[in-house]
């Protein structure tokens, strides 16, 4: 009798919500479907009553406007997204192109993402091309462009080749974003060298070109995003003329010692060291690394599951090779500061304010004071988006552009050892800002772990500190 009498008061709240949609006017109907806060089954009732109404004019505007926002954000559920991708091709048949390609940057590789781009080479539009090849690079490196989905609807909706398309979006009038993308693809597809080769015969008007041209010229670079971009930019603007001869002549050393190529995340450290410092091997630079971490207690992160972009390994004798030679600069730089106590104890101090601070991790710059010594310098973060998180703020992002490393605290006083290193966001963070990320984490017993994080993946257990 009980299960009949839930049954019934079931049927009796789904039809008074039946009746609660029918009552509404359009507009109502329209704002409705629009909060993401509301059950996906009632939003697709409204928009089944929606399909049901003599939409006005201003009302079919509205809905657009409606559906192209749930499209572009991760707010609305996969279900109510595509159910929207349905209804714009439908109804909005002009407009749906754009509304798709923008929706493709709030959806995770998957289902919907396939969906979305074979619905837009369905609509024949060559207009999503730039951004789609935004798509393409974010892809992982060792992704085939050309045979991704993105890849096969760029050539498609041009009837070209993806080379020439992404040549002529970096070439072409288009946004910062989207040249960067052309210009990061461009390197994947036809190789570092042979982009180096080609800038030469690229035209010189335009910012973004020349800035490109600029780099290639005289440091063999190509800043393949836009943080490399507007950190070379920068520099050039804060470098005096003596400087930029010294980083010429010091990158150009180290090519010729080390096979090292130049890139901008450098240039703080390449102008900044004693020449003393660019005198020594890498064989000494890495035996002396190695028996200081080999003295050091040190603490691993457990990864997500096995194979998963955190299951990463943190031994230095086994990823050194991989490091560049500013990279085991700057490492033996932190361990020479992080024997330090009075350093370690102003750390320490600026991982116990995080503690209760419930709105933002901390977080700064590591630079370099007149003694050489890494200094952990704190920056008020830019905005508040809870206790995981840091966002930088202006002053950090201009500053950046010449810093040793970024560093953030991963503090939690019942979880040190759960988050001791970079979790998956944080490899995703270096690679983007294109800087190396010092990770200081707060374990029990007042210790500290601290990670170095290099912008191409690798991650250097430095050891657990009192």
């Amino acid at each position: 009798m009980r299960h009949v009498l839930i049954l019934v008061v079931f049927l009796w709240l789904v039809g008074c919500a039946a009746h609660d949609i029918a009552q509404q006017d359009a507009n109502g109907l329209i704002m409705s479907f629009g909060q993401a806060d509301q059950a996906d089954s009632r939003r697709l009732k409204v928009l089944d009553e929606l399909l049901t109404r003599q939409l006005t004019i201003q009302q079919q505007e509205s809905l657009g406007r409606t559906l192209s926002e749930v499209l572009a954000s991760q707010c609305h559920s996969p279900i109510i997204r595509a159910r929207a991708a349905n209804l714009v091709m439908e109804y909005y048949p002009e407009e749906a192109p754009i509304w798709l390609a923008k929706g493709l940057d709030a959806t995770s590789p998957g289902e919907l993402r396939s969906d979305f781009i074979t619905k837009i080479i369905q609509l024949d539009d060559p207009r999503p091309i730039p951004q789609l090849i935004v798509l393409l690079a974010d892809e992982a490196n060792d992704i085939n462009l050309a045979e991704t989905s993105a890849g096969r609807g760029v050539e498609q909706l041009s009837r070209r080749s993806l080379l020439d398309c992404c040549r002529e979006v970096f070439i072409g009038n288009y946004p910062l974003r989207e040249k960067m993308a052309g210009l990061n693809c461009l390197v994947r597809l036809e190789g570092y060298d042979q982009i180096l080769q080609e800038a030469g015969n690229w035209p010189e008007e335009g910012f973004i070109v020349a800035e490109v041209r600029f780099w290639a010229r005289y440091f063999g670079y190509l800043p393949t995003n836009v943080p490399r971009l507007l950190m070379g930019r920068v520099q050039r603007d804060r470098l005096s003329p003596e400087q930029f001869n010294l980083l010429q002549m010091r990158s150009k050393f180290l090519r010729e010692q080390y096979d090292y190529r130049f890139d901008v995340r450098d240039s703080y450290l390449l102008v900044t060291l004693d020449e003393s410092d660019f005198q020594t091997t890498r064989a000494l630079l890495t035996k002396d690394i190695t028996d200081r971490l080999a003295a050091l207690s040190h603490t691993k992160r457990p990864a997500g599951y096995p194979g998963s972009i955190d299951d990463y390994p943190e031994s230095f004798a086994d990823q050194a090779e991989r490091l560049s030679i500013l990279d085991l600069l700057r490492i033996r730089l932190l361990l020479d500061t992080l024997t330090l106590s009075h350093v370690r104890q102003d750390i320490y101090d600026l991982l116990r304010l995080d503690i209760h601070d419930i709105n933002s991790e901390a977080g700064g710059l590591c630079l370099l004071n007149s003694g050489k010594q890494v200094e952990f310098r704190p920056y008020a973060p830019g905005g508040q988006k809870g206790d995981k998180h840091y966002i930088e703020s202006a002053a950090l992002l201009t500053d950046a552009a010449l810093c040793l490393a970024r560093w953030h605290a991963h503090v939690d006083p019942f979880r040190g050892r759960e988050i001791a290193g970079p979790g998956p966001d944080d490899l995703l963070y270096a690679r983007i800002v294109n800087t190396p990320v010092v990770i200081i984490t707060l374990l029990e017993n007042d210790r500290l772990n601290v990670d170095y994080l290099a912008p191409d993946g690798w991650v250097i257990d430095l050891g657990n500190y009192q």
